[in-house]
C-alpha cells in the first residue's frame, strides 16, 4: 500500500518537473522523462527543497 508521503512526494515531483519544463517534458522522450522522475524523486526525499529543485530543473534545462 502507499503512504500518505509516498503520494505528497509523487505529486511534488510532478508539479516540480512542470514549473522547471513546462511542456518541453511532455515533449521529452518516455524513457528521459522516467529518468528525470526518479532524480527528481530522489532529489525530494527532503521535501523542504522543492523550490532548490525547480530552480536546478530551470537551469539545466
Amino acid at each position: 500500500t502507499f503512504h500518505i508521503e509516498d503520494i505528497e512526494r509523487v505529486e511534488m515531483t510532478i508539479e516540480s518537473i512542470e514549473q522547471g519544463l513546462g511542456p518541453r517534458y511532455a515533449a521529452m522522450p518516455v524513457k528521459k522523462r522516467a529518468q528525470l522522475f526518479a532524480a527528481v524523486y530522489d532529489l525530494l526525499l527532503d521535501m523542504d527543497q522543492k523550490e532548490n529543485v525547480v530552480k536546478f530543473i530551470k537551469l539545466a534545462a
